[in-house]
């Protein structure tokens, strides 16, 4: 329903619940006046005011009674704009009257905006090239301005750029949208460039005077300037810079950089140091490296010198060498001395400690020293050797002559050697009749073999009585009963000898056992056979004659007892005496040679 219809409906209400009551009078229970209450419609904008056309009614009640009149509270629009109308509405009731005045402001008119302004003049030609801000003003004829737009602006570059803005009333309508005027942003510097007159010299470095320019370009407000070109001439740097500023014509700078390496000193304290150590003394005798290094305090050292030396022999080369550092300087020669031989000396000659010995051989140590001579760096030294072993026919002893520089030249002193004695073995002996004969056997590196005897022949201590190569030899007119020594010796072509020993008691006819022999069990006694003799008398004398007996041999084997002349013997210990007689024909014919001889023998426990 109708705000009207509301109302009276309203009122009906009330004249239905509470009972009239005379005007001006006091009801008792009823102390409170009437409730009057506007009611609006419309849109409310800002600060109280509304913005579009507004219907004003009124609410009257009183729940304790009935409302007896009321004044001014008809429902009334408002359409046109005003800065404030007012309605009063008054209601009486039993409780009393109650007057509500409402005052209504209405603006429908949104305000103008009628210019902007910038917050700064440009910065540089009419450009401007940093944040700015511009401001907009309008007006109002009702409700005033309230307020207007303020832009700030960075962005984009541009020319002729221009913000959009509004104005607000106090009723907060909005103008429409206004535009600036356009104004000319550029805040993007120039895009500056570094360039050198020239390339690097050497791996990026430079290593004398260049020029660097500078240039720029801006697409927008234009470049305005750049610095002249720059020199530079050190001072050496890894980490040079030439830097330079370019501005744009609306003020913006940029700054470019040339980064450069400059090195314009050559290495210094140039020197050569040997791949090794010298091989002796001092002296380098093999193709030997060179190295050379420097001192580069800035762009550092890229090569030296590398070389390798072999020969000619010389004892003060010098060699000379430079280097380069990185930026392309080189320095000045340095130079490495040494001394240099790399020829063997020669071997001159060799000296044994001794003549050979005997044949061309040795048989016992012998030392060789050997000698040479050096033309460059000096003999330092000879080896001698010294050789005890083993035999040989073509031994060598190894020598060697060295040079101060280490150089070694061989040698060979070649020889017979054998300090390795022949053998002489199964050497025996047989008795003669003032005879002996003596046989051996050698080994097969025997030469000669030599008997010696002692005493020796025409008074002598000592004879050499057999020299040759026989494996034995008779030596006659020994004394029977004397004790002879006999030395068989085999002797090689070295000279080496080795001897055998045998002493032996010269026999005559009776050969065993020899004269003056001691046994302990019965002998065989053992005599010279004659020719012609058909038996022999054997008489063993002791004190007397203790044993006759005519053996048909040249030899008898006594008995420990025998019987003779009617008694029993017994071989006692004591000196016995024998004779031999040879005997021709028959026993009984007693017909008897001359004594072949006597001899003795010790029978001992």
């Amino acid at each position: 329903m109708g705000h009207r219809a509301a109302f009276l409906f309203l009122v009906a209400v009330a004249l239905l619940v509470t009972p009239s009551a005379p005007a001006g009078r006091d009801v008792p229970g009823d102390p409170t006046p009437p409730v009057v209450t506007p009611v609006m419609t419309g849109t409310l904008g800002a600060n109280g005011w509304y913005t579009t056309n507004v219907t004003l009614g009124w609410s009257v009640t009183d729940p304790e009674s009935i409302i007896l009149s009321t004044s001014g509270c008809d429902t009334s629009t408002l359409t046109a704009d005003t800065i404030g109308q007012s309605r009063t509405c008054s209601a009486e009731s039993d409780g009393g009257t109650t007057a509500v005045t409402k005052t209504l402001k209405v603006d429908k008119t949104p305000p103008q905006a009628t210019g902007s302004t910038r917050s700064r003049p440009a910065d540089v030609n009419g450009w401007y090239n940093h944040a700015l801000t511009v401001s907009f003003q309008g007006s109002d004829a009702t409700s005033g301005i309230d307020s207007c737009s303020q832009i700030n602006y960075g962005a984009p570059d541009k020319v002729g750029a221009a913000v959009a803005g509004t104005c607000q009333d106090k009723a907060g309508n909005q103008s429409a949208v206004l535009t600036s005027t356009g104004f000319d942003y550029d805040s993007t510097p120039p895009a500056a460039s570094a360039t050198a007159s020239r390339p690097a010299d050497k791996n990026g470095w430079y290593n004398d005077q260049l020029t660097v320019s500078f240039s720029a370009a801006d697409a927008l407000s234009g470049l305005g300037s750049c610095p002249a070109p720059k020199n530079y001439a050190g001072p050496d740097n890894v980490l040079a810079v030439v830097s330079g500023t370019c501005l744009d014509k609306a003020g913006n700078s940029a700054t470019a950089s040339f980064a450069l390496k400059y090195d314009e000193t050559a290495p210094v304290s140039v020197h050569g140091a040997a791949g090794r150590q010298p091989d002796a003394n001092g002296w380098y005798n093999r193709a030997l490296a060179v190295t050379f290094d420097a001192t580069d305090p800035t762009s550092g050292l890229d090569a030296c010198t590398q070389t390798t030396y072999r020969g000619p022999d010389d004892p003060s080369v010098a060699i000379s060498g430079s280097c380069t550092d990185k930026a392309g300087n080189q320095s000045g020669s340095g130079s490495f001395t040494l001394k240099y031989d790399a020829t063997s000396p020669q071997v001159s000659g060799s000296t044994p400690s001794r003549q050979p010995d005997a044949n061309g051989w040795y048989n016992r140590p012998l030392t060789v020293a050997f000698s040479g001579a050096d033309a460059t760096s000096l003999i330092a030294g000879c080896s001698s050797g010294y050789y005890a072993g083993p035999d040989s026919s073509a031994a060598a002893l190894a020598g060697a002559c060295t040079d101060n520089a280490g150089n070694v030249a061989t040698a060979s002193f070649g020889f017979k050697y054998d300090d390795t004695a022949p053998t002489i073995f199964a050497v025996n002996t047989t008795h003669g009749n003032r005879t002996v004969h003596i046989t051996w056997r050698e080994s097969t590196d025997t030469q000669v073999v030599e008997v010696l005897r002692v005493p020796g022949r025409n008074g002598g201590d000592e004879s050499v009585v057999y020299r040759g190569s026989e494996n034995g030899f008779v030596d006659t007119g020994l004394a029977v009963g004397r004790k002879y020594e006999y030395r068989v010796a085999a002797i090689d072509a070295a000279a080496n000898r080795s001897e055998r020993k045998v002493d032996l008691v010269a026999t005559g006819a009776l050969l065993g056992p020899v004269p003056g022999a001691t046994v302990k069990a019965p002998p065989i006694l053992d005599w010279v056979s004659v020719k012609g003799a058909s038996y022999y008398n054997l008489q063993i004398v002791r004190g007397r004659k203790v044993l006759s007996t005519w053996p048909a041999q040249s030899s008898f084997r006594l008995r420990r007892t025998w019987s003779f002349n009617g008694r029993r013997h017994r071989l006692r210990p004591g000196t016995y005496r024998w004779y031999v007689w040879p005997g021709f024909g028959r026993i009984s014919a007693s017909r008897y040679g001359r004594l072949l001889g006597s001899s003795t023998f010790v029978v001992t426990e």
